[in-house]
């Protein structure tokens, strides 16, 4: 009987400006969760990776050994989604579905969940800020939201005409500053911890669309741009330093991250990849091994590796290697090292269903065992 492993594909690097290595090659591993949707990843402050699972209604703890510990919401189908660290070193995330309003909860590294309800019914980004309380969007209330450590939430109005206003993510910039996209006004705000907020205008046309937004290497900041179907960098003064396209056409941005090598990493929902953008505008993708993966936004991981959720059933890390060679991997069954398998070059398996309060555990290897 097969058991579920994780799924490795190696891809051609290409080549890599910035702090990567010039020749790289790069593997996507998959690790599947029974009945998961994982909506948002983060490296906590425990070494481990925490994942929002909306499939199981859960957070899930995921070590670099393979293990996940899921941890019930008390909210039935809340749907986490986003998540952060705290300033108090729990992770914050979001929930999705509730009525008349939303929830935002905590969770500590042993598990203990805490939820707050919020004002808003409509909510999304999430970061820590630099006077120690939690922000997010309420869109629904076309405000940002600032919530204190104990549950105290103040709602600031984006300015101008707010029924238009449509923020979406949000970053707490290297100048002491929130900084959040405007999908709908086709702007970036930036906006004190007193609520006071500054607009830049993105070009305006196509309306960009920006969806995501965060702090690179170089201290500017990244954007997701789907409207225009490029990522935009911008100095914490307003200015627009670039876009750069994104190779694939329509390809959509899932979310923005800085990556632990200084590059910009992102997803693209539409075309089913993970991409790198160097401080120099070079964009590299990588096809995701599952079809329709649904990827969100990734992190940088504690084992220095890129990571980010897949909607569908999984969660997957970026690993370059350096000096690999130039071509695709072809994985061969264990025990058949000449032995070539069939297209797509990679197996995956499911494991069995575990219950949702269980600790579940996959082999990092690329092959199936008997």
């Amino acid at each position: 009987m097969r058991r579920g492993v994780a799924v490795l594909i190696g891809l051609v690097g290409g080549m890599l400006a910035g702090l990567m290595p010039v020749s790289a090659a790069v593997i996507i591993v998959e690790y599947a969760i029974p009945n998961s949707g994982p909506n948002g990843i983060v490296t906590g402050p425990d070494g481990n990776l925490w994942i929002t699972d909306a499939g199981n209604n859960t957070i899930d703890r995921f070590t670099l050994s393979g293990t996940v510990t899921a941890y019930p919401l008390p909210t039935s189908n809340a749907i986490p989604a986003d998540i952060t660290v705290g300033p108090d070193g729990k992770l914050w995330f979001l929930e999705f579905n509730g009525a008349p309003t939303v929830k935002i909860g905590k969770i500590t590294a042993g598990g203990t969940v805490t939820e707050y309800t919020t004002n808003s019914g409509f909510t999304s980004g999430i970061t820590a800020g630099p006077d120690g309380n939690i922000w997010f969007n309420a869109r629904d209330l076309f405000s940002v939201a600032k919530m204190t450590p104990t549950g105290t939430e103040t709602d600031y109005p984006v300015p101008g005409n707010p029924a238009s206003a449509d923020p979406i993510a949000i970053t707490a910039g290297p100048d002491g500053n929130l900084w959040v996209t405007d999908e709908s006004q086709n702007k970036i705000w930036k906006m004190t911890t007193n609520g006071v907020f500054t607009g830049y205008a993105l070009p305006a046309s196509p309306n960009r669309g920006a969806n995501s937004i965060t702090v690179g290497a170089d201290g500017n900041l990244w954007i997701g741009e789907p409207g225009n179907n490029s990522i935009g960098r911008m100095t914490t003064g307003g200015l627009l330093l670039g876009e750069f396209p994104i190779p694939t056409s329509n390809a959509g941005v899932g979310g923005i991250a800085r990556g632990p090598d200084g590059n910009v990493w992102f997803t693209e929902n539409s075309a089913n990849q993970i991409a790198v953008v160097t401080p120099a505008g070079a964009i590299t993708e990588f096809p995701i091994p599952t079809a329709n993966s649904l990827p969100r936004r990734p992190t940088a991981g504690p084992d220095g590796n890129v990571w980010f959720p897949e909607n569908a059933g999984n969660i997957a890390k970026v690993v370059q290697r350096r000096q690999a060679p130039s071509t695709w991997r072809k994985l061969a069954p264990v025990g058949q090292p000449s032995a070539a398998p069939p297209p797509p070059w990679y197996t995956k398996t499911s494991p069995a269903t575990m219950p949702v309060v269980s600790t579940r555990r996959w082999s990092s290897s690329a092959s199936v065992r008997r």
